[in-house]
């Protein structure tokens, strides 16, 4: 992936991601009262596993909808991500490796709306998929959980030529890397009549 396709990604995907993707460190008081009045302490030991291994499917969709299933399976499905994933006024935010301010976005309506490819160039000869690594949850009450989740995102070329490609060269059956980037997804999820659902969404770049 080069860096004018990592810009273009940046301003129209928040990774997820689209997206795992959180929460605002050093701010407060955005989110509602009701939430904040119910704390971890009211949750038993087998609400707080059940709504852990909730946001953990959730997060594993969230890298399926960002890049479907593969050939033959489900293809890439942002609209379905924004609207089942993220509040209608979520936050993202975007932090990368360069510096600067970082990029803010509100509302689902931009992940939505997002080309089927942001490259269609590139998309034809590269492929590439998010591996959301682990999550530690940093909070959990009834109402508001706070998550960080690692993140790798690998690009390969892409096998062109069937069977045939053993004979046409060592680059020709695919898999040659092109670009690896790393960050952490840091998400602020809060309980809705859907279910669980982001309300901050920040990524933050490694590379």
């Amino acid at each position: 992936m080069t860096d004018t396709v990592i810009r273009k990604t940046a301003k129209w995907i928040i990774p997820a991601t689209a997206l795992l993707g959180g929460m605002l460190l050093g701010q407060s008081g955005w989110l509602e009262p009701a939430a904040n009045a119910q704390t971890a302490e009211s949750l038993t030991p087998l609400e707080r596993l059940l709504i852990q291994d909730d946001i953990r499917q959730k997060i594993v969709l969230y890298g399926l909808y960002a890049d479907g299933d593969g050939p033959g399976g489900r293809p890439r499905d942002l609209r379905t991500l924004a609207y089942t994933m993220m509040t209608p006024d979520v936050v993202s935010e975007i932090h990368l490796v360069t510096g600067g301010k970082p990029l803010i976005f509100t509302g689902r309506e931009l992940v939505a709306n997002t080309p089927p490819e942001i490259d269609p160039e590139l998309a034809a000869t590269v492929g590439g998929r998010h591996y959301l690594i682990d999550t530690v949850f940093d909070e959990v009450t009834p109402t508001r959980v706070r998550t960080r989740t690692p993140a790798v995102y690998f690009d390969a070329t892409k096998n062109l030529h069937g069977a045939k490609c053993r004979t046409m060269g060592p680059d020709a059956c695919g898999q040659k890397p092109v670009k690896t980037v790393m960050w952490v997804y840091e998400q602020t999820w809060v309980k809705t009549p859907d279910g669980w659902q982001i309300k901050r969404n920040i990524l933050r770049d490694d590379n």
